[in-house]
């Protein structure tokens, strides 16, 4: 999955893609053809399919919420506010019977 959030605060939003290997956001330079693109993991524990993005603590931050994949978790990761990595996981629900549709 992939989405545009407003993840560190100013400038232009950052692009957030889930993979096998974690979610990551990439800072979108001054010039969008330089590359590579500064990256930063968020998680290494999220499923590679859809991610969202929304301030549920309420800080005015933007936290990720999504599926842990094989575990058939739901969780959600906080924002540090300071554009770190690794930020801290807070688990929501495990849903043994969680079905995935193609």
């Amino acid at each position: 999955g992939q989405a545009l959030a407003q993840i560190v605060e100013g400038g232009q939003p950052e692009l957030a893609v889930s993979s096998g290997a974690g979610v990551f956001y990439f800072a979108i330079p001054d010039d969008p053809a330089a590359d590579p693109w500064p990256r930063t993991r968020i998680c290494a524990e999220a499923s590679d399919e859809g991610i969202a993005f929304a301030d549920i603590d309420g800080d005015g931050l933007l936290d990720l919420a999504a599926i842990t994949g094989h575990a058939k978790g739901i969780a959600w990761w906080r924002n540090p506010g300071d554009g770190s990595a690794d930020w801290q996981r807070r688990d929501v629900a495990n849903v043994p019977d969680m079905v995935y549709l193609d």
